[in-house]
This record gives C-alpha cells, sequence and structure tokens, in this order.
C-alpha cells in the first residue's frame, strides 16, 4: 500500500466506515512506515481530543436564521479576488 492511499483510509479508519480488508492493509502499512505511523498517532489525539469537547447543542431555529440571513446578504462581484 502506498502512503498516498493511507490518508483517505486514516478517515474511513476513523469515522468506522473501513472495511476488514482494507483494514488488514492499513495495518501492515503503520508497522512499516515511520511518516504515516507518525501521522496515524497525531490524528488519535486529535479525535480523541475532539470526542471529549461538550459541545452545546445549536438553538432549533438556528438552521433558518443562518438562511435567512444568507438570502439576505447583498455581495457585489467586486469583493471577488479576480484572477488573472
Amino acid at each position: 500500500m502506498k502512503c498516498s492511499e493511507m490518508n483517505e483510509l486514516m478517515m474511513q479508519y476513523f469515522d468506522g466506515e473501513i472495511n476488514d480488508i482494507d483494514l488488514y492493509y492499513f495495518k501492515q502499512h503503520l508497522k512499516g512506515c515511520m511518516h504515516c505511523s507518525e501521522q496515524y498517532a497525531v490524528m488519535t489525539e486529535v479525535v480523541e481530543h475532539v470526542e471529549k469537547q461538550a459541545f452545546l447543542d445549536p438553538p432549533k431555529d438556528f438552521e433558518e436564521c443562518v438562511m435567512t440571513s444568507i438570502k439576505n446578504m447583498s455581495v457585489s462581484k467586486k469583493h471577488f479576488i479576480q484572477s488573472p
């Protein structure tokens, strides 16, 4: 397995959506690749930290308020950066 394939598999792993075959190759690659193992360790810490955080529930009308605000915004083309 190539390192370039690991990012997607790592996300599938943390989302709990990796199949058994990919999981096997994922773990084998981690055993032999220091770079991907370090990246996995960092991602593990991040995921564990995020899961420990207490999240507040938004108000019931939050989505409606955001969508109304977006609809009411007037954005002109001059505010966008034009690429050459």
